[in-house]
């Protein structure tokens, strides 16, 4: 495991926004709302709470497939409530590094590893997190569950209902995809994306994938003589 979110964020600019270099005012994502949709979350975590120990994050909602498959229940826990959820998924904390890169707030003293260039191995030292995220006063909507294209709709609605109620700009990261589909946007849940953001002038950040480790691509070089390409 390698931490690297503090050189994310200086490869990408992140740091300069945080602190203002070249911009009229700093940029934390305070005032904005950022939403989420994945599996694997802890909202509990203290990246998602803020200096006073309160809950980050105003709204989750917990989607779960019926036993015989014909209905999905949803539940959903406002900010007072957060503390009674634990975690949609004991088997991964996909959701828990995601938010936290997302909106990952902690930055008190941690026992961390500091990676140096010149060395094979970090130092492991007592000192203020380093390995925060970008919009760290950001305002916390997410979705977890079982992830069907209808559950990952519903929980992008309503992030964005929360923002208009609470009179917030919105943008939503989805750290997910498939591999089944059209991937020329004209998949329903693509165009629901695209009338959201037209519509509500909502920003949408969706993965362009995450097994680009995999054989999972067929590839043919095609000649004057050889023309065809098969595959079942």
């Amino acid at each position: 495991v390698q931490t690297k979110n503090k050189f994310a964020r200086q490869s990408t600019g992140v740091d300069l926004i945080h602190s203002g270099t070249g911009l009229t005012k700093a940029y934390t994502g305070k005032n904005v709302v950022c939403g989420i949709v994945d599996s694997g979350l802890d909202p509990n975590h203290i990246n998602f709470k803020d200096d006073e120990g309160n809950s980050r994050v105003g709204l989750l909602s917990y989607a779960k497939i019926s036993n015989d498959g014909t209905k999905i229940n949803f539940k959903y826990y406002e900010r007072d409530q957060v503390s009674q959820f634990t975690t949609d998924t004991s088997d991964s904390y996909h959701g828990t590094h995601t938010m936290g890169t997302m909106a990952g707030s902690y930055r008190g003293e941690a026992t961390v590893a500091l990676p140096d260039a010149n060395k094979q191995l970090a130092d492991v030292s007592v000192t203020l997190n380093p390995y925060y995220g970008v919009a760290y006063d950001a305002d916390i909507v997410a979705a977890c569950g079982d992830l069907l294209d209808y559950v990952i709709a519903v929980g992008v609605e309503d992030m964005l209902n929360y923002a208009i109620e609470n009179h917030k700009p919105c943008v939503i990261n989805l750290s997910l995809g498939s591999n089944d589909g059209p991937h020329d946007g004209t998949g329903v849940i693509n165009q629901f994306f695209d009338a959201c953001a037209q519509e509500l002038n909502a920003i949408i950040c969706v993965a362009a994938g995450n097994e680009a480790d995999l054989t999972i691509a067929a590839h043919k070089t095609f000649t004057d003589d050889d023309k065809e390409f098969k595959t079942f």
